[in-house]
């Protein structure tokens, strides 16, 4: 009776730690989009039917009274306790950067999923009206290659986006001369949009040759490439 007394004991406690890391016994699980640090305050966002799970980085044109979005206002105190989502361990208090990186959050008060419909404006530019929490446990994973580039992916389908990176010490003609193919695609009626990363993108994306240029689609990366000509082809082969 003793021995099947230990063993219930034994597998209550298992139980009880593998549900501490999953992800179900948190109360929000999002991206962060902002706050911290000197705030006190972050801002976590879970979902909208603009950009789906990933906060945007350009603002929707319109936006109508169709537009729903869920996140929160998330106040951090001296007793939150701040986990390390890659080894599951205690840390001190994490410094906020990067926006769109994963987070799971469990509140002090009785939380209730609120989605809020006909939201006044992008979430990125009007957070003041979100529920507001306190966090008993914030848990925090490292950025990944995916989590940034969602940032950047349009949502549209038949809409594109190019990332490059390049060797800034190139002189200003050839810096010219790239944009200007860019500037060309477009001409030729292809909706793509260009942006230029630095150093600092180069190491969170894991580039290690320049020029270097990703090609996104609404579902984020679909091309990866040192050679300009491969990202001309093959927005020309689906256009044609």
């Amino acid at each position: 009776m003793k021995i099947l007394l230990l063993i219930l004991i034994f597998l209550t406690a298992c139980s009880q730690e593998q549900e501490e890391i999953t992800e179900e016994s948190y109360d929000i699980h999002g991206k962060y989009m902002g706050g911290g640090n000197s705030s006190g305050v972050i801002r976590v966002f879970v979902e909208d039917n603009y950009g789906g799970k990933n906060i945007k980085m350009n603002k929707p044109e319109e936006l109508d009274e169709s537009y729903h979005v869920e996140a929160y206002l998330i106040e951090l105190t001296d007793e939150t306790i701040f986990i390390d989502g890659s080894t599951g361990k205690e840390v001190e208090s994490p410094h906020f950067s990067r926006a769109n990186f994963s987070v799971s959050v469990n509140v002090l008060e009785a939380f209730e999923r609120e989605v809020q419909s006909n939201y006044p404006n992008y979430i990125n530019y009007q957070f003041a009206l979100l529920p507001h929490y306190t966090a008993d446990t914030l848990k925090v994973y490292p950025i990944t290659p995916e989590d940034y580039l969602g940032m950047f992916s349009p949502v549209e389908e038949g809409k594109y986006v190019i990332i490059s990176f390049i060797d800034r010490t190139e002189s200003p003609d050839k810096i010219y001369e790239l944009h200007q193919k860019f500037l060309e695609i477009q001409e030729d009626g292809i909706a793509v949009e260009y942006f230029s990363f630095n150093e600092t993108q180069q190491e969170l994306l894991e580039v290690n040759e320049v020029p270097s240029y990703f090609l996104l689609d609404k579902n984020g990366q679909i091309l990866r490439t040192p050679e300009w000509e491969i990202i001309e082809q093959h927005l020309y082969e689906q256009k044609y």
